[in-house]
């Protein structure tokens, strides 16, 4: 599944691992089948150029692709944490209710005695993901998948 990124839009990218699975789903061109042979090292993406293991296929709202290198994927995406339902829920009323972030996080904590619900998500955010809660909040986010 590809996962969702920020540039100045949200996309859905994932990086090229080589596999067949990912050689079918982009319907690559394989510069071997010229030569009469499958699965050349030479793959490429229509309408974008060659394509090498660890290059990012971006995928905008309208279903087109864009081939970006790694290097320049890195420097101009910052992936959507993923998060869950219970810490979407909770950054969904905050925003309903129109509180800003470190508002929300002052009544979360203040109430932590009163709302034993809510623990869930304090340990979410205090456990290392204080970063995670500013972006989500911020630009987005993506719910993790129920196991």
């Amino acid at each position: 599944m590809a996962d969702k990124y920020l540039k100045d839009s949200i996309v859905n990218a994932e990086q090229f691992d080589g596999s067949d699975t990912m050689v079918d789903k982009y319907e690559l061109i394989d510069a071997g089948t010229m030569l009469g042979t499958h699965h050349s090292s030479e793959l490429y993406l229509y309408g974008s150029g060659k394509i090498d293991i660890g290059d990012w296929i971006a995928t905008d709202v309208f279903g087109r692709h864009e081939l970006i290198s790694d290097n320049k994927f890195r420097r101009q995406h910052i992936k959507l944490p993923v998060i869950s339902k219970e810490v979407a829920d909770w950054i969904e009323l905050g925003k309903r209710k129109g509180i800003s972030l470190d508002t929300a996080l002052m009544i979360i904590m203040a109430g932590r005695k009163e709302s034993p619900d809510i623990n869930g998500v304090i340990r979410w955010i205090w456990h290392y993901h204080m970063a995670d809660i500013a972006i989500a909040w911020a630009m987005g986010y993506t719910v993790e998948e129920e196991k």
